[in-house]
């Protein structure tokens, strides 16, 4: 099946040449290898027994080939590298491999990320459609949520070991690569997130990965550096309809306020050369769609419907499948109608794949938040506490106050810098203030530069709220936590620790999840 049989054939397909000769490794024989690109995994005892290909990456802040010498010490301890990928041939040049007491080989290419790509895409064609179903989600947020919720369908469905997913938030062209090299002949289901942060990277990935089926979650104000609109955001994500192989998924929900992003993906869907499928579904979150023309046609085209209503504070996702007359009830675990909206995007996927109903029902019920994503943590403090520290941009951060605002009690929202989000941060910082007063939010604690506009909205906004926000400059976080003790100390001496709720967001950078880690660890 593999047509990749030895390190000679991995040098002729990456156009490269072989600088280095061992025993020419022989990848029919054994599938029991691994393909990395970071040193530190060289000692990881889960892949003390594998053979190692070993590419070798340069960035803006790093030139892995500067530790050469660190992976050649390994290779004379441990004799499990089998090869090397390189493109720069001067580095090569100073070592002396013939004191590798097991022989490697390696293999000289213009551009090893490029070549990475290369080997990955070459790797994901020896799986034909009969024997693996590969599942593209890619979006402005609910990626990795979603990603995680079709992969529990489908180790439901086809069985623990037999479904891969993407590693966390490896989604760019060094994560997809990585993933699907790790695909094996037992594997009957794979699940790729593809992110973005510059034009292009979807339709690079998308190539490389050719997924089955494929759907965009939301298209929304994140990674705006470099696209300037959501136009361009929609464009560069309809990329992964260009490469898909069966059925892409449309929300037609994108008809209410962006309907030329629906035309845009039919269009490319139309131009794809494998003659694709298109299915449709729609959502009604919490019964508020207004009948009108636009859901009228959402009704005739759609045939998967999904409604969000919340029933004794839990999400309750309604399915109308069209296409099986079927319906179903199923109870989710993870607050927020973007949640909600996450479950359906997985279901629909599902349902392509002819998954049933009642597989998907018994996955998404079992389903608890992703780290960093609302997810509940235990404090030490008698309160409810949300942490949903992994990212943040506008439309995120409204999605979070929307989840704090349903909270019967007092409401804390800490929140730390957006970054990524272009010229008009400043307006986007003031934007989320002013939502989060609208929404009630009793307490505002801000973190970082941008956030001080977050503070100023929120205090102007009005009516003046009752307690002004508190903004903290970067480094002054230790005093944002010796704040917020103290005010949860004496909220608690007021009120019952369950009528408080404390949610930590902000962006990647800001590592908002240190004050989650105050919380859970420390009490003073």
């Amino acid at each position: 099946m593999f047509d990749i049989q030895n390190t000679q054939q991995i040098a002729t397909i990456l156009d490269g040449k072989i600088v280095f000769q061992n025993d020419n490794f022989d990848f029919s024989k054994n599938d029991d290898f691994a393909v990395i690109t970071d040193t530190r995994k060289l000692n990881d005892e889960t892949l003390q027994h594998k053979n190692i290909l070993f590419v070798v990456l340069k960035g803006e802040n790093f030139d892995a080939h500067d530790f050469l010498p660190e992976i050649i010490k390994n290779q004379n301890k441990n004799k499990n590298i089998y090869a090397i990928l390189i493109d720069n041939a001067n580095k090569f040049n100073n070592l002396n491999l013939q004191k590798a007491e097991n022989s490697l080989s390696v293999i000289l290419v213009n551009d090893t990320r490029l070549a990475l790509g290369n080997l990955a895409k070459h790797w994901r064609n020896n799986f034909d459609n009969s024997q693996l179903q590969i599942f593209g989600i890619t979006g402005s947020n609910g990626k990795t949520t979603t990603k995680e919720m079709l992969g529990k369908i489908l180790r439901q469905h086809f069985g623990e070991q037999n479904v891969l997913a993407t590693v966390g938030n490896l989604n760019n062209d060094i994560g997809l690569p990585l993933t699907l090299l790790n695909l094996r002949k037992h594997h009957q289901a794979a699940v790729i997130e593809m992110g973005m942060n510059h034009p292009g990277e979807i339709e690079y990935l998308a190539e490389i990965a050719k997924p089955n089926f494929s759907a965009i979650t939301t298209i929304q104000r994140a990674h705006l550096q470099g696209m300037q609109n959501l136009q361009i955001i929609a464009k560069e994500k309809g990329a992964i309809y260009k490469f898909t192989q069966n059925v892409a998924v449309i929300n037609l929900n994108f008809l209410q306020s962006s309907p030329e992003f629906v035309d845009l993906w039919e269009n490319i869907c139309q131009e794809n050369p494998q003659k694709i499928s298109v299915n449709y579904f729609d959502f009604d979150f919490d019964n508020k769609n207004q009948t009108n023309q636009t859901n009228q046609t959402n009704q005739t085209k759609a045939k998967i419907n999904f409604q969000n209503l919340v029933e004794n504070n839990q999400n309750c996702l309604l399915i109308k499948n069209q296409n099986a007359n079927q319906n179903e009830k199923i109870i989710l675990q993870v607050l927020g109608n973007h949640n909600a909206y996450n479950a359906a995007t997985a279901t629909a996927l599902a349902l392509a794949a002819g998954i049933d109903l009642a597989t998907i029902k018994t996955a998404l019920q079992d389903f608890q938040a992703v780290k960093g994503r609302l997810q509940i943590k235990k404090a030490a403090y008698p309160i409810t506490l949300w942490d949903d520290t992994y990212n943040a941009n506008p439309d995120s951060v409204k999605a979070a106050i929307d989840v704090l605002a349903n909270f019967d009690g007092t409401k804390i929202l800490i929140l730390g810098d957006m970054g990524e989000i272009g010229e008009n941060s400043e307006n986007l910082h003031k934007e989320v203030g002013i939502y989060a007063r609208q929404k009630n939010i009793d307490y505002l604690l801000c973190l970082g530069e941008s956030t001080q506009f977050t503070a100023t909205a929120f205090d102007e906004f009005l009516p003046k709220p009752k307690n002004p926000a508190l903004y903290f400059a970067n480094g002054k976080i230790n005093k944002l936590t010796d704040y917020l003790k103290m005010l949860l100390t004496m909220l608690l001496q007021a009120v019952v620790g369950d009528k408080i709720a404390v949610l930590v967001k902000g962006s990647r950078f800001m590592k908002m999840e240190r004050i989650v880690e105050e919380l859970v660890n420390k009490r003073k």
